[in-house]
């Protein structure tokens, strides 16, 4: 028989090999620290490159969906920034188209070709709008308030607070309780209009002729030629070519307030209590609002509705939403009479 030779595994192998070298020599301690120091700088190197990374691809990301978002109706849009005296930081967000009927356009700037407006699209300080024969349109105003443009109206936000009224007609409204904080100022042929907490009217004739102006609500102040009046509620104020003024007297509910009944600011109805809505049809129609008694007015306020009136005149919002409550109402004499069925 041959002589076998015995086999060691390999664990046998490695103990014997640890026990023949002995224990190993452990690095001075500042060796050791300096060793750990240098590993630790370039895990942080490591970790740091690939943060960067997933930053840039992050921001690259980001870029992409704000270039997406950045287009309203096939117009690009711009990154807009609030009132300011620097005349370099970009342009001032003068304004939001919130309703349009009928063919709309808007010229983001002196110069640049009009374009189909459509609800939503922002307007500049330098944003040209025109109305056509049929056309129509409202903005909401950043400092509260709203703007509405009747039809044949050709117009120019020279600020966030001022309009430039070429021919046409709009309609200024500070919001119930004189919600616009700032000075808006309307500037014609004739002069410059300024709201004092108001509703008012301003319709420019063509070629420079005469300029209307009809206050609602409030008080507005007028310069032109030097000339400085106050007009109130109520007060007409023309103004003519040989540079004089003809003062006259309106209604709140004549027939020239009515085509602003047919572009009303949208009306949120849902969860409203049935006083609110009322009230806001009253002063949307230039009435007073009146209940039988004190009772009747209490019982409204209880009332909550729901639904929309989206779209409606004010005058059709009260047709249909009165009735599915249990109250009636009256239009007679510029008011809006209101009782409580029982």
């Amino acid at each position: 028989m041959s002589e076998r030779i015995p086999e060691l595994h390999e664990d046998q192998s490695l103990a014997e090999l640890l026990r023949a070298t002995g224990p190993r020599t452990m690095p001075p301690a500042a060796v050791e620290a300096e060793v750990r120091a240098a590993v630790e700088a370039e895990w942080q190197r490591v970790v740091a490159g690939r943060t960067e990374v997933r930053r840039r691809q992050t921001r690259s990301r980001l870029a992409g969906g704000l270039a997406l978002v950045a287009t309203v109706a096939g117009v690009a849009l711009m990154v807009f920034r609030g009132p300011s005296d620097d005349p370099d930081a970009g342009p001032v967000l003068a304004g939001t188209l919130t309703r349009v009927t009928g063919p709309v356009a808007v010229a983001a700037a002196a110069g640049e070709a009009e374009r189909p407006a459509a609800a939503g699209v922002p307007l500049t300080g330098q944003s040209r709008v025109t109305t056509g024969p049929e056309g129509r349109a409202v903005v909401s105003l950043p400092g509260g308030g709203s703007l509405r443009v009747d039809a044949g109206t050709r117009l120019v936000f020279a600020s966030a607070d001022r309009v430039v009224l070429d021919e046409g007609a709009v309609y200024f409204d500070s919001g119930a309780g004189g919600s616009q904080a700032r000075p808006f100022v309307v500037t014609t042929p004739r002069g410059t209009v300024q709201h004092v907490g108001t509703q008012f009217l301003v319709r420019a004739a063509r070629d420079a002729g005469p300029v209307s102006i009809a206050v609602r609500e409030g008080r507005v102040l007028v310069e032109h030629d030097d000339a400085r009046r106050e007009a109130a509620a109520g007060d007409r104020v023309t103004l003519l070519a040989d540079g004089s003024a003809q003062v006259g007297r309106i209604a709140p509910d004549a027939a020239e307030w009515q085509w602003i009944h047919a572009v009303t600011p949208p009306y949120a109805l849902e969860g409203r209590p049935l006083d609110e809505f009322l009230a806001w049809a009253a002063r949307e129609t230039g009435r007073r609002l009146e209940f039988a008694s004190a009772a009747d007015r209490e019982a409204a306020a209880a009332v909550r509705l729901s639904g929309s009136i989206d779209g409606f005149t004010p005058d059709d919002a009260l047709a249909a939403v009165v009735p599915t409550t249990r109250f009636s109402y009256r239009l007679e004499d510029g008011r809006l009479a209101v009782a409580h069925q029982r």
